[in-house]
């Protein structure tokens, strides 16, 4: 009987934290305000990885801006305004204090994996993949067949799990984008809830191919 109460009880634990890893009405605005950040007037459509960036993906595209946010000597937080963008586009872009510890607290964060819904609140088309349908040996190939799929799509993205700040004032999300050709970057965001729209107020490059 006490072995059967432990289980249910382990299980309804498990169910729960599994159920708190799907994103909420919330976290569907600040992924459509990133996607919004990051397409032009002519794009037709996106298209999403079902699944978010796991734990592992997340350490490797954060783990160079991780060091040069720990260090904290003069030039490491150079390096790092070198490659942030304000709101316009501006870079490079110095940071206040509180904006880099907030990305330094966000690469520390454990990312769990969830898979996304067609929740998105936009006026393209989104549309999910399971992975990412592009191979380094046949790169131009799996292009040409991903556009004539998805044809005037703004690319493929994909997100992490996203850190609030204690008063939902901010959001801080890792992301990337791909495109055909050498078009495409990794990026942590922080966006500000003005008036419950969501707004670019950084972007720190991570990388570039």
């Amino acid at each position: 009987m006490l072995k059967s109460i432990v289980i249910l009880i382990v299980v309804n634990m498990i169910c729960k934290y599994s159920f708190s890893q799907q994103p909420n009405q919330q976290d569907y605005k600040v992924f459509a305000a990133v996607i919004k950040s990051e397409i032009a007037e002519r794009d037709k459509s996106i298209v999403l990885i079902k699944k978010s960036i796991g734990d592992k993906e997340f350490r490797e595209g954060t783990s160079l801006t991780l060091v040069h946010l720990e260090s904290g000597d003069i030039s490491s937080m150079n390096e790092v305004n070198l490659w942030t963008s304000d709101s316009v586009g501006n870079r490079p872009t110095k940071m206040d204090s509180s904006s880099r510890k907030d990305i330094l607290d966000y690469c520390l964060e454990s990312q769990n994996q969830f898979s996304f819904q067609d929740q998105f609140k936009l006026d393209l088309p989104v549309y999910f993949l399971k992975k990412l349908p592009i191979r380094k040996k046949t790169i131009d190939q799996d292009w040409k067949k991903f556009y004539s799929r998805y044809p005037g799509s703004a690319g493929i993205m994909s997100f992490s799990g996203i850190l609030y700040a204690q008063d939902s004032s901010k959001a801080i999300i890792y992301y990337w984008i791909r495109r055909n050709g050498l078009n495409g970057h990794g990026a942590i965001a922080i966006f500000e809830n003005t008036s419950g729209n969501w707004k670019l107020c950084f972007k720190t490059y991570l990388w570039w191919n």
